[in-house]
């Protein structure tokens, strides 16, 4: 896990402030700032620039009820993770024997 937050594994993030953490708990963080893990970091980040998760939190205090953003998020992450291309090493190059002498 590389969250902006996570510190010695310690997560500093302004609410959750000196709560140890590990990867469970980071993967299901709604507050996660790294990079990309997989489908549901991406879908987190649209409906935030978006507003959706703005309206989700809001329906989710009127109803009382949670939402679930963040344990779907961590399924979709779960699923569908994101995978970098690694870089591919050169291959050995196959030196031709000369040819024997007739």
């Amino acid at each position: 896990m590389s969250c902006t937050f996570r510190i010695a594994e310690v997560c500093r993030h302004p609410r959750l402030e000196r709560r140890p953490v590990d990867n469970a708990a980071c993967a299901a963080c709604d507050r996660y700032a790294g990079p990309d893990r997989g489908l549901g970091d991406k879908v987190a980040r649209l409906t935030r620039a978006t507003g959706i998760a703005a309206a989700t939190r809001v329906v989710s205090r009127v109803t009382g009820k949670p939402c679930g953003c963040s344990q779907r998020r961590a399924r979709l992450n779960a699923a569908f993770p994101t995978s970098y291309p690694q870089a591919e090493s050169p291959k050995p190059s196959k030196v031709d024997e000369p040819p024997e002498p007739i």
